[in-house]
């Protein structure tokens, strides 16, 4: 009977905000597939691959910009979102 008592005190109770921008998130990643499923039968893979990751790198750095925090420099980091980034990034069958 705690434990829901434990979470509003520890802030991580699902807010308003939170659904919100679970919703928002939602609705960006599934319409992103939809895209991709119109612009395969028209736009080569690799221009959708190259479009999708500078646009989410220019988004990503601009976020960065906005928020004025710096970027990670630490090796353990880096290293982390390296392999977070070559693990992930591999294809699906």
């Amino acid at each position: 009977m705690t434990a829901p008592l434990e979470a509003r005190r520890s802030g991580s109770a699902f807010r308003p905000r939170d659904v919100v921008l679970l919703l928002l998130l939602a609705t960006f990643w599934g319409h992103s597939f939809l895209f991709i499923k119109m612009a395969v039968s028209s736009v080569p893979p690799v221009w959708i691959v190259t479009t999708r990751m500078t646009v989410g790198g220019v988004l990503l750095m601009t976020i960065v910009g906005a928020l004025r925090r710096p970027l990670p420099r630490d090796g353990k980091t880096l290293a982390t979102l390296a392999f977070v980034g070559i693990v992930g990034g591999g294809r699906g069958r």
